[in-house]
């Protein structure tokens, strides 16, 4: 099954929060300066959701983007998948939780960080 979700809409850099970095244009993914090893469709849902950090993400959405389809084996697909993002990321309760599980409803990547403000330049 080809993968619908090619990231084409990511912007080109990185995207970072609280420890965990993906760089889209390599395709990835570190936690505290280690690179973590994902799958392309593990890679593919992290991507997502990061694109849409601080949103709540349906399970339909991500299923939708990426195997293209929303039946229910396919949300089953996405829980092994996440639970497995989830594992490699090394989440654990009361630890760094980079993606939240929106009971019943999705999941939503923490937002990002804040990029440093440029300084101003002084005026004489």
């Amino acid at each position: 099954r080809v993968n619908r979700y090619g990231g084409g809409n990511l912007p080109g850099g990185v995207f970072s929060a609280q420890g965990l970095t993906i760089n889209y244009e390599r395709r990835k993914v570190f936690v505290d300066g280690q690179e973590v090893r994902l799958t392309q469709t593990e890679y593919n849902i992290v991507a997502f959701l990061s694109e849409h950090a601080g949103r709540v993400m349906t399970y339909a959405a991500i299923v939708r983007a990426i195997w293209g389809d929303t039946d229910a084996s396919s949300t089953k697909k996405l829980q092994v998948n996440m639970a497995n993002i989830r594992k490699k990321l090394g989440s654990r309760p009361g630890s760094n939780t980079y993606i939240l599980n929106e009971l019943g409803v999705g999941y939503r990547m923490i937002e990002e960080d804040a990029k440093p403000l440029e300084p101003a330049e002084e005026t004489k």
